[in-house]
């Protein structure tokens, strides 16, 4: 049986060494592993791995991309992250966008309290999943078209 512990930093080098990933530690202690621009997409993904909270018991995966949204494309932008929130279970993805900026970013994320712990092959799913579906929505970015993007 597996064994539960709390959320730490060997639980997240375990998971990037068990997929075999390549993975950086930012200067605030969170782990990200960079992906190529990538036909499917049609743009480059970043994957983080925060652990938040007051006692860094959540699990906070982001699925960032390198896709730049014009201002005058944010509000189809915002209708497409709409639908699919609505029509998919993962990830949330909203639009991020500060006043007056040119272009706007789009986050797909998923969040997990894990005060009580967690297995490493649950840990490693969740991930896996969340990861997964920020790559699918990129995917479906591409496939549809609903807005443009620079890189």
């Amino acid at each position: 049986m597996a064994t539960v512990r709390k959320l730490d930093e060997a639980m997240i080098e375990s998971f990037f060494k068990t997929a075999n990933v390549r993975y950086l530690k930012d200067s605030e202690g969170d782990y990200l592993a960079q992906y190529a621009y990538d036909e499917n997409t049609k743009c480059e993904i970043t994957l983080y791995l925060i652990r938040a909270g007051e006692k860094k018991e959540v699990l906070h995966v982001l699925v960032l991309s390198d896709a730049a949204i014009p201002a005058d494309e944010l509000g189809a932008a915002v209708f497409f992250c709409n639908t699919w929130n609505k029509e998919k279970r993962w990830p949330k993805a909203f639009l991020v966008h500060e006043e007056n900026a040119p272009y706007g970013s789009i986050r797909c994320e998923e969040q997990i309290d894990l005060e009580q712990g967690v297995h490493q092959e649950l840990f490693n799913d969740f991930v896996t999943t969340a990861f997964s579906a920020g790559n699918q929505f990129w995917k479906e970015v591409a496939k549809q078209r609903p807005f443009s993007f620079k890189r």
